[in-house]
């Protein structure tokens, strides 16, 4: 084979090398904004269970935590509508908790799944519902934050009288095992 031909075939190579590179590159912007866009949809409750892989549990939780974020309302915004997206996300949070999940999933923030769910505005009862679900599958109730501060701190701090009973009693039973 002449030089030339072995630079060609080299030259060849190395340019389709570099574009499975390049495209794996953009495959990765790809995935994080499509994984961001669910994020958002997840956190109005305009996510659709059928649009997501169900069978990744680490995604589910990620999805979860998303749904349960804090939305400030929209300037003029009735209630009406804040009320309607609101029940969008109860329903999409159970549908994900119907979902095999990572109940210890911990976000960019250092914020665990069980921390995000106490500290969100979602209703009461479902916030004591899920701790609970979330507790019984084993989610860590001594994990803390970069603050230092657990589930249970938080939940002291913001005030939420039953799901400091709930923590508490769960840290009790715990700590008998």
């Amino acid at each position: 084979m002449s030089t030339y031909l072995k630079n060609t075939a080299a030259f060849v190579a190395l340019f389709l090398f570099a574009g499975c590179v390049n495209s794996l590159g953009h495959t990765q912007k790809d995935e994080a904004a499509e994984r961001k866009e669910l994020c958002y949809k997840a956190s109005y409750g305009d996510l659709s269970v059928s649009q997501i892989d169900t069978s990744n549990q680490e995604e589910n939780a990620f999805l979860l935590n998303c749904a349960v974020s804090v939305i400030v309302p929209m300037l003029n915004e009735s209630k009406k509508i804040a009320l309607e997206r609101n029940s969008k996300k109860v329903n999409l949070a159970n549908s994900l908790l119907a979902l095999e999940l990572d109940v210890n999933y911990v976000d960019e923030t250092n914020t665990s799944l069980l921390m995000s769910i106490v500290i969100s505005y979602m209703p009461q009862p479902w916030k004591l519902k899920t701790t609970q679900y979330l507790l019984e599958h084993g989610a860590k109730l001594n994990f803390v934050n970069e603050y230092g501060k657990s589930a249970l701190d938080l939940a002291k701090f913001r005030q939420e009288t039953e799901l400091v009973k709930l923590l508490s009693n769960y840290s009790k039973k715990e700590k008998l095992k």
